[in-house]
């Protein structure tokens, strides 16, 4: 038995994820394929007083009901296996790890994800060694 193929979308939450999560959703059903909505953030913003773990749990908190309010509007998704990981990191860091865990046949990035890459050479020489497509979506 072959081991499902899997197709990740990163996103920021931002109204350009709508359209990157639609497109990799609709090429994950087409392909048969499981999809991964990564959403990597950063601990920024501690309010005064406010712990570590306490931030995380807020932005995750946050993280989760702007996905819920977000994908009642992709109607593909209902028709494909996904999992959402919001997690903590650089977004290269986080789509290494999930490279070397999953076999992952195409990476979609929502636009403001991709211009920052653009803009930073450390992603760029990341993104041109990938053996896999990687596509914004704008």
């Amino acid at each position: 038995m072959s081991i499902p193929k899997t197709v990740l979308c990163m996103i920021d939450l931002s109204d350009d994820s709508k359209r990157a999560l639609e497109k990799a959703a609709r090429i994950a059903k087409n392909k048969g394929s499981e999809l991964v909505v990564l959403y990597p953030y950063r601990l920024k913003n501690q309010q005064v007083g406010e712990h570590k773990v306490t931030l995380k749990q807020r932005l995750e908190q946050e993280a989760y009901s702007r996905f819920d309010s977000m994908k009642q509007s992709v109607s593909e998704l209902e028709l494909v296996p996904y999992t959402f990981s919001p997690e903590v990191g650089f977004e290269t860091d986080r789509l290494e790890a999930h490279l070397q865990t999953k076999p992952i046949e195409h990476v979609y990035l929502c636009k403001s994800i991709a211009l920052q890459a653009e803009a930073n050479s450390d992603w760029h020489s990341f993104v041109k060694a990938l053996q896999i497509p990687v596509e914004m979506v704008p």
